[in-house]
């Protein structure tokens, strides 16, 4: 989504749309890069949440808000591939 929100910019600011084959291909990089960082994010979360000491709800929140978020992201792509 952050190729993608750049485009958006670049489109607010040039005052007209980019490319349908561009803004496809920024969809696609965009899905490849929540794919590609993921695991190695949540690997880093549950290091994070086994080395935390025990009532510390943070590490399992961030675990959870991690993937909620990338979640949302992936679907919001996904949408806005179909659409377009």
């Amino acid at each position: 989504m952050l190729l993608s929100l750049g485009a958006k910019v670049v489109d607010a600011v040039r005052g007209a749309a980019l490319p349908q084959p561009l803004r496809f291909a920024l969809m696609v990089a965009d899905l490849a890069l929540i794919g590609l960082l993921t695991p190695v994010v949540l690997t880093r979360l549950g290091e994070m949440a086994k080395a935390a000491e025990p009532g510390q709800w943070w590490p399992g929140a961030a675990i959870g808000l991690y993937v909620l978020g990338m979640a949302w992201l992936a679907v919001t792509s996904l949408r806005s591939l179909r659409r377009g």
